[in-house]
């Protein structure tokens, strides 16, 4: 019993250690979705191009779904770019550093939302002359929280609206998008069925963000390209700069013949390029061998056969010399 009680004790203390970390976690975390309980937010994610030296106004719509009224107040961050690109918003605590501060409301930071109620946040985006051809990327945070008849908050939520801002020059021209293939690779060298896993590692190296984009092609031992294309990147990320994105796809060869599949190298051939140009921008090669276990199977089957013919021939030599 004793046992049993110092098991289940420590069992209710990671359950509580569980449901503390999570509801940290929520209520310190920026969501980058469409909507938490009782408010929806849209649009989460905004891609935009201007001119240095000018100014633009974006507008970010808030609807309140829950039975009670909020407050609400905007303030801006900038997106703290991380080693790869991944859906979890992480932000800044300066408000005051570039570009956040290029942006303002141009009405008020603080609403009240009824419920029912949507409220249109006009944003706008100043951009100095002074400011450099690349990409910068804030956010629009909107702080939403309910209180009690005592003013205390029960409850508080927040949602990031990002902006990927590309500053071009006056001529409208865009800072250079470059992209470095850091690796392609086959998970093994050497199979006994057409199925391999391809890994591709791409980096920004330049100073904008764009989503790359690959295809593999994979050829047979014969030469001829397979029905059964890969791509890279379908969810079609957004690589900021510095970023790097890793996947892996899997490919099978799905139109061989059962009883005669191809035997020898297999060549798959990545072309990547960026979405936004369409230009191909890099391309590499990798090799893997394939040999068919069947085609063992068929050796040995063969290696048989040959074996019992040449035991019966042997036989029949044998007792023909004894019959003279």
């Amino acid at each position: 019993m004793q046992i049993k009680r110092f098991t289940m004790k420590r069992i209710t203390y990671i359950i509580v250690l569980f449901i503390y970390l999570f509801a940290f976690s929520y209520f310190t975390h920026v969501s980058a979705e469409k909507e938490v309980e009782g408010v929806t937010v849209w649009p989460t994610f905004q891609n935009l191009v201007i001119k240095e030296g000018e100014s633009d106004i974006i507008t970010v719509h808030a609807k309140n779904t829950s039975d009670n009224e909020l407050n609400m107040s905007v303030y801006f961050r900038n997106i703290k770019i991380g080693e790869s690109p991944h859906k979890n918003v992480m932000l800044s605590e300066e408000t005051d550093e570039l570009p956040a501060s290029w942006l303002s409301t141009v009405d008020s930071d603080n609403f009240i939302i009824k419920s029912g109620e949507t409220k249109d946040i006009q944003v706008k985006i100043d951009i100095p002359a002074s400011a450099d051809v690349r990409g910068y990327y804030p956010a629009v945070i909107l702080n939403f929280s309910e209180e009690s008849e005592e003013s205390k908050i029960i409850s508080q939520s927040e949602i990031a609206s990002v902006i990927y801002l590309s500053v071009s020059d006056v001529l409208g021209e865009e800072a250079e998008k470059k992209m470095f293939l850091k690796e392609f690779s086959a998970d093994r060298k050497f199979s006994f069925i057409p199925k391999v896993t391809l890994s591709t590692e791409v980096e920004n190296v330049g100073d904008i963000h764009f989503r790359p984009r690959g295809v593999i092609e994979v050829y047979d031992p014969k030469g001829t390209r397979q029905d059964s294309l890969v791509t890279v990147n379908d969810d079609m990320l957004y690589l900021l700069p510095q970023q790097i994105l890793k996947d892996e796809v899997s490919w099978e060869d799905s139109s061989r013949s059962r009883f005669l599949p191809p035997i020898g190298r297999y060549k798959a051939v990545l072309s990547m390029y960026i979405e936004e140009d369409r230009e191909q921008i890099a391309q590499s090669e990798v090799y893997f061998y394939v040999f068919p276990v069947m085609y063992v199977l068929y050796g040995i089957i063969i290696c048989t056969v040959l074996g019992l013919i040449i035991r019966y021939v042997i036989k029949r030599r044998k007792k023909y010399y004894q019959g003279q």
